[in-house]
């Protein structure tokens, strides 16, 4: 006889393990900015591109043919794009569904992953979404209503067939309206600074691939990126070059992963005024810190906490007199799955094999610029000398200049470095026994006032131009005396 409940009925055999729309509509976006969720949207169009243009991408200007335009306005957000369209077997398979079927891994350098962006960002920004389509001989719309968000059950999502001769341009449309009050606020331009921010974020973010020919513009303004550029020798080194103001190159196959590491010094180092008021303002206009790229996306940007080696193993914790030392990691392959991204590409899965490899040569480099700053702060018009020799060189240009001759190979591990080269630069340091020395201390700033007002007609000359006028002031009054 069957087993019964207190209640009469039949025992279950199975119970529910069916996904909660509301889960997807509701909790799924708060794992994400606002910010982050448009940049997938933006994802969407490189890996577009990508599926496009295929070994294309090795050309130095892969993106130059493709653009995205985006509109945020308070009553409207739509991105819309030539890049390829959405192929309608995607469209069938995986582009709508919630998470993507693992057997759906792309054979392609893209960024999206795990299949929710596209979504997320939908359900981020609104409740009613049109998406219109071309790829080749397909056109089709896709709409996503309030009333379907409100159908726990219904998963289906109504696809319409366009005429594909009345599309001209293989790409897709995102159209979204009924915004959310807090995204429509944030929108409007007249009452917040979201749009002028999320520029300046997609300029940081998508460097690389502007830098390779892509076009954003956002509300009619085109997005122009960041560059990275490091201090460096113009002319190719060699093993017999001699000490050079050089930076740190590692390259090499890790885990099936491509890494490139390159740090070293982007600028001159501070004097003690510029780090006496980097500390007081911790601020954060500078290029210093660690940027990290996987798969052209940029997903760290100038960090200086310890997920880039800041403060562990050797390196000193990030201070103002590094305000110079810049750093970036290029990691690419066609298996996303070897990448140590999140969900939300903004950050590092800091539990990575391949990552906690990489952060090895990461800190190694970043300790050869430290040391080097330590030794040379005392130094301070020597070391302009340095600078005559270098200039700013872009990181394909510091490549080409240190050539395989130059590097040492590192031997393959059994941890994950198939093979690899390394550059451990060379750099200048101090002639010993200098006959100057540094004098430094500290003072109540009322009081720096008081005799820059005495000696320069101004309470608010620098410190350092205070003190020395003092120096020189009481070393006269002696020698006088003698």
């Amino acid at each position: 006889m069957p087993t019964r409940t207190e209640r009469g009925g039949p025992f279950p055999t199975t119970v529910s393990a069916a996904p909660n729309k509301d889960f997807f509509v509701h909790m799924l976006v708060r794992d994400i900015e606002l910010g982050d969720a448009i940049l997938d949207l933006l994802d969407n169009c490189v890996d577009g591109i990508v599926r496009s243009v295929g070994e294309s991408l090795k050309k130095d200007k892969p993106y130059a043919k493709y653009y995205a335009e985006i509109t945020l306005s308070p009553k409207k957000f739509e991105i819309r794009d030539n890049c390829g369209g959405i192929p309608l077997e995607l469209a069938k398979t995986k582009a709508f569904h919630m998470g993507r079927p693992p057997e759906h891994r792309e054979d392609a350098a893209t960024v999206g992953m795990y299949g929710i962006g596209m979504k997320r960002a939908i359900f981020k920004i609104g409740q009613r979404c049109e998406v219109m389509s071309k790829n080749k001989n397909d056109a089709f719309e896709v709409e996503i209503t309030k009333k379907w968000l409100s159908e726990a059950e219904n998963w289906d999502l109504p696809i319409r067939r366009l005429d594909p001769n009345e599309v001209t341009i293989d790409g897709t449309t995102i159209s979204i309206d009924d915004l959310k009050p807090e995204v429509a606020r944030k929108f409007d331009e007249s009452k917040d600074a979201f749009v002028s921010d999320f520029r300046t974020f997609v300029s940081q973010h998508y460097a690389l691939i502007l830098q390779k020919g892509f076009r954003v513009k956002v509300n009619g303004v085109k997005v122009d990126p960041v560059s990275f550029e490091l201090l460096g020798a113009p002319s190719v080194l060699t093993k017999k070059s001699g000490p050079r103001l050089t930076p740190y190159l590692f390259q090499g196959d890790i885990g099936g992963v491509d890494v490139t590491v390159a740090v070293g010094l982007y600028r001159r180092l501070p004097d003690e005024d510029e780090v006496e008021a980097e500390k007081e303002e911790r601020a954060s206009k500078d290029d210093a810190g660690w940027t990290i790229v996987c798969n052209d996306r940029i997903v760290i940007y100038k960090d200086k906490s310890r997920l880039t080696g800041w403060g562990e193993a050797g390196v000193p914790s990030y201070h103002g007199q590094f305000i110079a030392i810049t750093g970036i990691v290029i990691l690419h392959s066609k298996d996303l799955w070897k990448l140590p991204l999140t969900t939300t590409k903004r950050g590092i899965d800091q539990s990575s094999d391949t990552y906690a490899i990489v952060k090895d040569y990461m800190r190694e480099g970043t300790k050869y610029f430290t040391k080097f700053t330590n030794k040379w702060k005392k130094f301070p018009d020597e070391v302009k000398k340095i600078y005559k020799s270098s200039e700013l060189m872009p990181l394909d240009s510091i490549i080409e200049s240190i050539p395989p001759s130059a590097r040492t190979v590192v031997r393959a591990t059994s941890k994950g470095v198939n093979s690899a080269t390394r550059y451990a630069p060379d750099l200048p340091q101090p002639v010993a026994g200098s006959l100057d020395a540094r004098v430094s201390f500290v003072r109540p700033k009322s009081s720096i006032s008081i005799l820059g007002e005495a000696l320069f007609d101004d309470p608010d000359a620098k410190p350092a131009d205070v003190g020395a006028a003092c120096f020189d002031r009481v070393l006269r009054d002696i020698e006088d005396v003698k």
